[in-house]
């Protein structure tokens, strides 16, 4: 009707290209960190490696009883390194435990394992020894620990070796035979928590792992399975990777870095078919001073530059407000990681690039038809 006029120059067309470009560059960024952050924990050092590691349930079988059979049949074939019976393989199930020692509340993360689990997840001794089955002391009365546990109870790493853990045992005193390096035996969220490592007849084992060559995955499963049926007819195998539930515990992540690229995609797509009609609507009013300039000798380059000028200073304000948004709300994601990395400058320029880049293409398209069309004809326009 008249009353408003909707171009470059109208306020609320600067403000919702400026906002449609800012949420642009925010998903953007978002998705880069995001996908920085979970390569960080695909990558990282867990302090034992999870590759090619079968994790097989007892489902209420005897544990024992179970790694016995496995080791008689799967575990005699040359392409299986190791079997071990663990109390929880990391990431499937927790026994944590607290007690009083020396006036002090103490607490720990307990794994239950043969001394051959040490070895199969290739967890790094860095002082004193391993578990031993032939020693009986090693059953009621010895425990490694790692090195946040010996931090925990006073001691460095080598002067723990051979300390009383105080108020710790079932009526016997347990002294510390190893100290064993930091383990990541949660999700990287949680930060080195004390462990220890006993080898305890008491407690049940409810997980057996057995280290495969990468190679022989078919086989092996194919000759776990006939082992099991013949252990336990009646009860279905379950048995997973190590690796795939240490990725398990990220799944939910994934999910979001996933949700976030197809966000920031839709999201350029809807700010550029707005900045496709407003760069129209631009050319159009701007017709006949392109066709002047044309005949006074200005070049294409010349009239690119004075359509896209306009869209570059919005798109350049969408990237300023952006940055600290983004900034802010990234941070406040990986400060949910013990372990995370720092959002640098460089993913927000790389951000506002990608969005500036898109924008100009969008801009072009009917800059470059109004600078190279015949100027007589812009000058006739009406």
């Amino acid at each position: 009707r008249g009353r408003h006029a909707f171009g470059g120059s109208n306020p609320l067309t600067k403000a919702l290209v400026v906002t449609q470009f800012a949420a642009s560059i925010v998903l953007v960024a978002g998705a880069l960190i995001m996908h920085q952050q979970l390569r960080h924990i695909q990558t990282a050092d867990l302090g034992y490696d999870p590759d090619n590691v079968l994790v097989v349930h007892s489902n209420g079988k005897d544990g024992r009883e179970l790694v016995q059979h496995l080791r008689q049949t799967v575990g005699r074939r040359a392409d299986v390194a190791g079997v071990a019976a663990v109390s929880f393989s990391m990431n499937r199930g927790l026994d944590h435990r607290g007690w009083v020692g020396n006036g002090e509340e103490l607490h720990a993360y307990v794994y239950n394992m043969e001394p051959e689990a040490l070895d199969l997840l290739d967890v790094e001794l860095i002082a004193g020894r391993g578990l031993d089955a032939r020693l009986a002391s090693d059953s009621i009365g010895a425990a490694l620990i790692n090195e946040a546990f010996a931090a925990d109870l006073g001691f460095t790493t080598d002067d723990a070796v051979g300390q009383k853990i105080p108020g710790y045992g079932r009526g016997r005193d347990t002294y510390i035979i190893g100290v064993v390096r930091d383990l990541n035996f949660r999700s990287l969220r949680h930060g080195v928590e004390p462990m220890m490592i006993v080898q305890d007849p008491d407690d049940g084992m409810h997980y057996s792992l057995l280290r495969i060559a990468p190679s022989s995955t078919g086989p092996v499963i194919a000759e776990l399975t006939d082992a099991w049926a013949s252990f336990a007819p009646d009860i279905p195998l379950e048995y997973t990777f190590l690796d795939d539930d240490v990725a398990l515990e990220y799944r939910n992540d994934q999910r979001w870095g996933s949700v976030v690229r197809y966000a920031a995609l839709l999201a350029i797509l809807i700010a550029c078919m707005g900045l496709f009609g407003l760069a129209a609507l631009t050319v159009s009013r701007r017709t006949k001073e392109i066709g002047v300039r044309k005949v006074l000798g200005a070049s294409v380059a010349n009239v690119l530059a004075l359509i896209a000028r306009d869209f570059v200073i919005l798109v350049a304000i969408a990237a300023a407000i952006a940055a600290p948004v983004a900034y802010i709300a990234l941070n406040g994601w990986l400060e949910g990681f013990a372990y995370h990395i720092t959002p640098s400058i460089g993913v927000f320029v790389i951000a506002g690039a990608t969005v500036l880049a898109v924008a100009m293409i969008t801009v072009s398209v009917h800059s470059i038809r109004a600078a190279t069309a015949n100027p007589v004809d812009a000058l006739r326009y009406e």
